[in-house]
């Protein structure tokens, strides 16, 4: 596959980053950095406010094929692949406890 020089540096990029944050895994992400920074959970602790439910809105298949086209996404979705690949291989992750600790309710209160 031939790569451009910006698609070489969405890859490498992740390399750069010490600690990588993934909106999708905030919560995980929190616990991450707890963990890295030894930090308590007051520190980490927050409260959701200005939630709303979110209605599903559907792409037309014309928007959704434009939308997913690598033609126009390559970028994103070669940082994402990079970056979400990082997270997972970061110390605190691999640690046996770590799913438990995001699992629990201790950062987030609603």
């Amino acid at each position: 596959m031939y790569l451009t020089l910006k698609q070489k540096i969405l890859i490498s990029y992740p390399c750069r980053i010490d600690l990588p944050l993934i909106n999708e895994r905030f919560d995980a992400s929190l616990v991450m950095m707890r963990r890295r920074f030894h930090w308590e959970y007051r520190d980490i602790f927050y409260k959701r406010k200005n939630q709303r439910k979110i209605e599903k809105k559907y792409l037309s298949e014309t928007w959704r094929k434009e939308f997913l086209s690598l033609d126009v996404n390559l970028g994103d979705l070669l940082l994402y692949e990079a970056m979400n690949s990082s997270w997972y291989r970061q110390p605190e992750v691999q640690q046996e406890d770590f799913w438990d600790e995001v699992s629990s309710n201790y950062i987030c209160k609603n």
